[in-house]
């Protein structure tokens, strides 16, 4: 199984688990690592970077995001 997570905003994954490029043990549901030309973080409520694992926060993507990246807005080209 090879999930990946993404919105159509972003025109492709964020994160996701490549197939015999560096394949990382997954569970279900787990998109593993941010794929080439993101920098994902996940933020606690005051903005500090959460380093342990199974704690919840929020996830933030830094920018400059990849090329290719939103193309266009709903409504506004």
């Amino acid at each position: 199984m090879n999930d990946n997570w993404w919105q159509t905003e972003t025109g492709w994954p964020i994160a996701s688990n490549y197939l015999k490029l560096d394949t990382f043990e997954t569970k279900p549901g787990s998109a593993t690592k941010p794929c080439p030309g993101w920098d994902i973080k996940i933020m606690d409520d005051d903005d500090n970077i959460v380093t342990e694992p199974d704690k919840p926060g929020k996830i933030m993507i830094k920018l400059p995001c990849p090329p290719g990246h939103m193309d266009g807005l709903w409504g506004n080209d």
